[in-house]
């Protein structure tokens, strides 16, 4: 109803512009059926605008609090999500420093007993060198 309404104020202007003025009296001649139709209209619909921007009005506090929770509400989803997601990456690289730490000490375990195992076995090749040397 708000572009009728402006739509209406343009045609009254388009009106006066196209109406003959009579400069030594001051007065104008204008198309008066026309002009009493576009106020009538005009009539018509302005109080029907008033009313529906008076509720605007007054419902615009409770309109804006409800566009701020829900903004809140949002702000606070995507703040849980971020969260959710910086825990999950210290998580996961935690994991991953764990399990590089479990790697290292299982490699250093196995490197020692290699190195047992190897001493091991040049001792009984020493005793098997000098069972040999023994025999001859």
């Amino acid at each position: 109803m708000l572009n009728r309404s402006i739509e209406l104020i343009s045609e009254l202007k388009k009106l006066l512009e196209k109406s003959f003025v009579i400069p030594i009296i001051d007065r104008v001649i204008i198309d008066y059926d026309r002009l009493k139709s576009l106020i009538n209209e005009l009539d018509h619909i302005l109080p029907n605008e008033i009313i529906e921007a008076n509720e605007i009005l007054k419902n615009k506090d409770e309109i804006i609090d409800e566009a701020k929770k829900e903004a809140e509400a949002i702000v606070k989803i995507a703040r849980e999500k971020a969260d959710y997601l910086l825990n999950e990456n210290t998580i996961t690289q935690r994991a991953e420093k764990e399990a590089e730490e479990i790697k290292r000490e299982a490699e250093k375990y196995a490197l020692s007993l290699l190195i047992k195992v190897e001493e091991i076995l040049k001792k009984e090749l020493a005793i098997i060198e000098e069972a040999k040397n023994q025999l001859k």
